[in-house]
């Protein structure tokens, strides 16, 4: 009888423990493509966002709004104030996120596929040319699901409210991008999301301020630095 170390003991064994269990089923079928594309993601929902059909949602409330505290244009770093109202039915799927630029294709972009063929991802998927660089869910303030930052929409004749609609505050650390910005507020979560309303475009005071400098050597010998502006 051939050692465990060979091929043919190895096999010997490995007929044994299927004998003793029961017929060897076979190898479990192979993921499908979007749980497939999710471990390559890590697992997150944000990150395979840029993989979901973006569409309006329909049916949504005519009073939606969504503002951003800023008197005018926007300064260099700060910490905003994004508040969303209008809202029917608060639903803890709902997000908001920032995109830069404004002008963001949410179109498909199949010459883009490539690369992520080259990682070894083959879903057959769709995949958008831009995707948020911040978001948040609007649950994250504490009053939104329970409607308790609420608004009197329409009021009848005696000046008694006919229809109310929530709100909600959600603070976002901003800096200078370069290229001017507009927050989106979805439905749907991360999963299937929707458009619900967007801000605006939103711009920068000065958007080629050099904002911190970057030191290199001019050459092999030390003995001399650069210093240039970066973002």
């Amino acid at each position: 009888m051939g050692s465990l170390s060979s091929p043919r003991g190895f096999l010997l064994v490995l007929l044994g423990l299927c004998a003793m269990a029961g017929p060897c089923s076979a190898l479990p079928p192979p993921p499908p493509p979007l749980m497939l594309h999710e471990s390559f993601a890590g697992k997150s929902e944000f990150r395979t966002i840029n993989r979901r059909p973006l569409e309006s949602c329909f049916n949504p409330s005519p009073y939606l709004s969504i503002d951003v505290s800023t008197g005018g244009p926007l300064p260099d770093e700060a910490f905003i104030n994004v508040t969303v109202g209008g809202v029917f039915r608060p639903d803890g799927s709902h997000w908001v996120a920032m995109i830069t630029p404004s002008n963001s294709s949410v179109s498909g972009c199949p010459l883009s596929g490539v690369n992520y063929v080259e990682t070894g991802d083959l879903a057959k998927l769709p995949l958008l040319c831009h995707y948020p660089v911040k978001a948040q869910l609007v649950k994250s303030d504490p009053n939104y699901l329970g409607c308790k930052k609420a608004a009197c929409q329409k009021r009848d004749a005696s000046g008694a409210c006919k229809v109310r609609t929530c709100g909600a505050t959600l603070t976002f650390h901003l800096i200078n991008f370069r290229t001017d910005v507009e927050f989106i507020f979805f439905a749907g979560g991360f999963q299937t999301p929707c458009v619900l309303k967007r801000s605006g475009v939103l711009r920068f005071a000065n958007p080629a301020k050099p904002l911190s400098g970057h030191l290199s050597s001019t050459d092999s010998s030390a003995t001399s630095v650069s210093i240039s502006s970066c973002f």
